[in-house]
């Protein structure tokens, strides 16, 4: 099995991303780290089943011929995890941090462990009793901020690499700040579903702040179906608006993703209840956003590139805001289709009334230059009643939708 393979394996991932996501500072945990596995770290509560899961790991490494490291993980008063080991414990934390950042894009929770130390035990660990009784105050913790950078970097690259997937109505928290030296970023961006407790977010905050940046507005932002940004927080104000658009004017030559932030709105709330919607399209009258995934627009966009010869993967329903929605993706460089049925699987998420009527279809454009599609099931009559809403607010959809009413009248 391919390293990327296994650091995509979904039951791998998901008990990971529990244990760092929901640690409390009564956790108590035993671990196994192998730094070069890809599935090299198991964190598992105490008890029976917990047990039973580091043993079955230690004998798939041992197996591997891997190196293994084991003992207990604590939670600190601050949250923070600290690794509790019968070796070395700077060395440990060296190693955890490479092995963390060459697997974060598979498992964001691995976010989480920028703030963790490290403890030496005067002896290995035994029974659940003795990682139970361990006590923090007793112990000496050592830890390495300088190590941890490359986990979550702060530059331009990775604020666009976060804008650039990010789909309509997916969250995210933000911090933007006019305080910041110039050789920094405005804005911080992680998606919630990668950040519940803004862990990332938060140590990416005290990175800038420990390197100078100022006070700082935070909140939740997320992607409006018409592909727009919205920024949600009380505190936000025009001068905020203008660092932003001066950074991506300065940054969205090198960083083209950075062009989703223009025309962007500020929405001012307080105690729930919307104080104003701040906007002020002169600062980005020059900016041309680019085509953002999982809109309408972005579909027009693929098929108006579409060659005669070639075709596109269709995915329509009418059970959507506004009448109906349609994605389209090309059939090259995905022929086995895995990458459609993830996009699709965000669809059903977002659309959950899709489960009614949602149909897929591939769309040929012949050699006339006219358009085919073949559904993959029976002609899907209620699909379909989407169309003229769907080309009505997305014109560059037209020709499709008259295929595709044209071929059902015949």
């Amino acid at each position: 099995m391919s390293e990327t393979t296994v650091t995509h394996a979904a039951p791998y991932v998901r008990a990971l991303s529990r244990a760092l996501w929901f640690r409390q500072p009564e956790t108590r945990c035993r671990f196994l780290f192998a730094p070069d596995d890809p599935e090299g770290l198991i964190i598992a509560p105490l008890g029976p089943k917990g047990t039973q899961t580091v043993a079955e790991a230690a004998k798939r490494l041992h197996g591997s011929g891997r190196t293994m490291m084991s003992g207990a993980m604590l939670v600190d008063d601050d949250g923070d995890a600290v690794f509790c080991l019968a070796r070395e414990p700077t060395s440990f934390l060296r190693a955890l941090a490479g092995w963390a950042t060459r697997h974060i894009a598979a498992i964001p929770a691995l976010g989480a462990l920028q703030t963790s130390g490290a403890a030496k035990l005067p002896e290995p660990l035994g029974t659940d009793a003795t990682i139970a009784a361990l006590n923090l105050e007793t112990l000496d913790v050592n830890r390495d901020p300088a190590i941890w950078p490359a986990l979550l970097p702060t530059d331009d690259a990775s604020v666009a690499a976060i804008l650039a997937d990010r789909l309509p109505g997916e969250r995210m928290w933000f911090w933007v700040s006019n305080e910041v030296p110039a050789d920094m970023v405005p804005l911080l961006l992680q998606p919630v579903a990668w950040d519940p407790n803004r862990d990332r977010l938060d140590s990416q905050i005290r990175q800038l702040e420990t390197a100078g940046a100022g006070a700082g507005v935070s909140g939740y932002a997320y992607t409006t179906e018409a592909g727009r940004i919205q920024f949600v927080s009380d505190g936000l104000r025009h001068s905020l608006m203008v660092e932003l658009a001066d950074w991506v004017h300065q940054q969205v030559t090198a960083c083209p993703a950075l062009g989703r932030l223009a025309d962007c709105q500020f929405v001012r709330v307080r105690a729930g209840q919307v104080l104003e919607v701040l906007e002020y399209p002169e600062l980005w009258s020059d900016i041309a956003a680019p085509p953002v995934p999982g809109t309408l627009a972005t579909a027009a966009a693929a098929l108006a590139a579409l060659l005669p010869d070639e075709s596109l993967r269709l995915w329509l329903t009418a059970q959507a805001p506004g009448g109906g929605f349609v994605a389209l993706a090309p059939v090259a460089g995905d022929e086995q289709g895995t990458g459609f049925q993830a996009q699709l699987a965000a669809f059903y998420r977002r659309f959950p009334e899709s489960y009614r009527d949602a149909a897929t279809g591939t769309l040929t454009r012949v050699h006339d230059g006219t358009l085919r599609v073949a559904w993959h099931v029976q002609e899907p009559i209620a699909a379909t009643r989407g169309l003229v809403s769907i080309a009505r607010r997305e014109g560059g959809l037209r020709p499709l939708a008259e295929a595709v009413l044209e071929t059902k009248a015949a």
